[in-house]
């Protein structure tokens, strides 16, 4: 059995062990859980032993409990793995305790199990399925990135219980940040475009980008950029903080995803109050695929490479999907702010206790 931990904004995946018995036994025991899964109704505890004494001898699938952070309850389990039946993807599975339906714990698991398998493994290609009446979890597919492909055919390990299943596929891609390089200019021009295209009531609509709306090409944008990576340039630039600005390119096909900016402090009166450390922009063909999150995450690992303990970055109070990503690296509420008539979140990220791997 494995011991890799995972630590997402509400929950802890762990391993499972023989003393998670009765908590599992909650679950599995109800018929209401069991309806869409593959096992029938436990009637025993004694199952539930025989089957994580089954876990251990389990190789090339992960199994996860998942430990709801607030009580340290066990609340649910999972796992990710290599799919026998699609070749070059792994699928997942959960569940979890019917009082625990309905509040975002199923997604919130799964997408950190898939992340799991990308950054330990390289696994880019996810597949899984649902028996057709159970919506819900159809709807956790589409949000953690799966489309429907096909129907297929759904029954319990006994052979019992028939039905229509719907099978889905979906893929993580890899990004990583890179400095400016003239090579990605065209790309840029290209992202730039379709921030205007599709952000034009935004007041927002270049944030983390610099002057990337005012610049006159791509070329004039990184020069002004490298300008603003030192103390003793970044006037010229046009601006008295330094600052690193990176693109965020998927691997595989060198397509630029969003940008995103790293102040080297803020002191600074915009920044100290509502500009933060940070500002991000997702290309808007790209959106939706948990790229801001992951840029974050990695723009928190330069921060700590510059000696920054404590990271501010901040989201108007309207953007739940922009607060949500902060939350899910580590951020913690501090105060909410107005700023000319909008309401401005500010989130701290503690660089000390957030994981090593940002």
């Amino acid at each position: 059995m494995h011991e890799y931990v995972i630590e997402t904004e509400r929950l802890i995946l762990r391993p499972l062990c023989d003393k998670d018995r009765d908590a599992i036994f909650k679950w599995v025991s109800d018929e209401d859980v069991a309806k869409y899964m593959v096992y029938n109704t436990y009637t025993s505890e004694d199952q539930v032993s025989e089957w994580l004494t089954y876990l251990k001898s389990v190789e090339n699938e992960y199994h996860f409990g998942f430990v709801r952070k607030e009580d340290n309850e066990l609340i649910g389990s999972g796992s990710v793995g290599p799919d026998s039946k699609r070749e070059g993807f792994w699928g997942f599975g959960y569940n979890f305790r019917k009082d625990c339906w309905g509040y975002g714990f199923a997604t919130e698991a799964t997408k950190a199990m898939m992340q799991f398998a990308n950054e330990k493994f390289g696994v880019s290609k996810f597949s899984s399925s649902h028996v057709e009446e159970n919506k819900a979890s159809g709807h956790v597919m589409e949000k953690c990135g799966l489309h429907f492909v096909n129907y297929g055919q759904f029954q319990k390990l006994d052979g019992s219980c028939r039905m229509r299943s719907m099978e889905y596929e979906g893929t993580l891609e890899s990004i990583e940040l890179v400095e400016l390089q003239i090579k990605y200019a065209e790309d840029i021009w290209n992202f730039r475009q379709e921030i205007i295209d599709n952000d034009a009531d935004s007041e927002n609509q270049f944030a983390g980008c610099g002057c990337l709306d005012k610049c006159n090409s791509a070329e004039e944008w990184i020069r002004i950029c490298k300008l603003r990576n030192s103390e003793e340039t970044c006037n010229e630039g046009g601006t008295t903080v330094p600052s690193d600005m990176y693109l965020a390119v998927r691997k595989s096909d060198d397509r630029i995803v969003g940008i995103i900016d790293l102040r080297h402090h803020i002191d600074h009166p915009i920044l100290g109050t509502w500009g933060g450390h940070t500002g991000y922009s997702v290309r808007p063909s790209e959106r939706r695929k948990g790229y801001a999150k992951e840029m974050l995450r990695l723009n928190i690992r330069n921060a700590r490479n510059l000696g920054i303990k404590k990271m501010l970055v901040t989201c108007d109070e309207t953007n739940k999907v922009s607060e949500q990503t902060i939350i899910s690296n580590g951020g913690i509420f501090e105060k909410s702010i107005e700023v000319e008539g909008t309401i401005i979140k500010r989130y701290w990220i503690d660089l000390t206790k957030v994981g090593e791997e940002g």
